[in-house]
């Protein structure tokens, strides 16, 4: 994979294809990240993971999305789901993280325009991305 380790990796196809290969069938198969990075190498000499080895297989499963590959992540690990319902779990973790961190950059948002008041002439755009968000996804 290419790009600087401890920032987001970039797979390429042939990354993709593997880990699409290393990822079961069904939710009841489903393998945790430990276990598909040890299976694609993500390892160093004496076995152990290498730093940062969450990120790339999390880069794997975007990469594999953006190819048109449904791939689930849920407690049970990552799976290719075989019916909608085994969707379910994936898809409630992925918008509770978004709704998370948008609450957050919400919160924060309004913190900086609380202690830092946009000055005479400046104008004030608070909650831009939120609402950017908000108005583009919607639960």
């Amino acid at each position: 994979m290419k790009g600087d380790p401890s920032r987001k990796p970039f797979p390429s196809d042939d990354d993709v294809d593997r880990f699409l290969a290393a990822v079961p069938r069904g939710r009841a198969n489903a393998r945790t990240g430990r276990e598909i990075a040890a299976a694609l190498g993500l390892t160093d000499g004496d076995g152990h993971l290498l730093p940062h080895w969450d990120r790339h297989i999390r880069a794997l499963r975007e990469g594999a999305i953006n190819a048109g590959a449904l791939i689930c992540a849920d407690d049970n690990g990552y799976f290719i789901p075989t019916c909608r319902e085994e969707t379910d779990h994936s898809l409630g973790r992925r918008r509770k993280q978004i709704y998370t961190t948008l609450a957050s950059l919400r919160a924060e948002e309004a913190l900086i325009n609380q202690s830092f008041p946009p000055g005479e002439g400046e104008i004030e755009q608070p909650l831009l991305f939120a609402e950017f968000i908000d108005n583009t996804y919607s639960r």
